[in-house]
């Protein structure tokens, strides 16, 4: 039983890590993709 445990600690925190990651580079790719808006303020 124990080694599940450690099974699903591992697998959430990868988890993490990709939500973490995914939301840093969506963020980087919609910086340089509107940046052509504030060029017009």
């Amino acid at each position: 039983m124990n080694g599940q445990v450690d099974i699903m600690a591992v697998g959430l925190l990868v988890y993490a890590l990709l939500g973490l990651t995914t939301g840093s580079i969506l963020r980087i790719v919609e910086r340089k993709a509107l940046s052509w808006r504030r060029a017009f303020r």
